[in-house]
């Protein structure tokens, strides 16, 4: 065990405020982990947030709407076989 002058046990602090940098490096590490952990995860969410904005339907005759419902269901039927 280390003591300082006073005869009391190092602390975590002070070996931080005798040499800073290496603890530094290791924030600097962790944070550049989460950061990677957090853009990977970022793109692949089901729903896209401009769906809640969607007005097709006022400017589609009920035909085109049913035509697009279909391209719809086939799109999801072939991302379902391709999972």
């Amino acid at each position: 065990m280390v003591v300082g002058d006073v005869g009391t046990p190092l602390t975590l602090l002070d070996d931080i405020q005798a040499e800073p940098l290496p603890f530094i490096g290791i924030a600097f590490a962790v944070l550049l982990v989460i950061v990677a952990i957090a853009r990977s995860g970022g793109g692949k969410d089901e729903e896209d947030d401009l769906d809640l904005y969607d007005e097709t339907e006022q400017f589609l005759d009920d035909e085109d709407f049913d035509d697009l419902e279909e391209d719809a269901e086939d799109a999801e039927d072939e991302e379902e076989i391709e999972a």
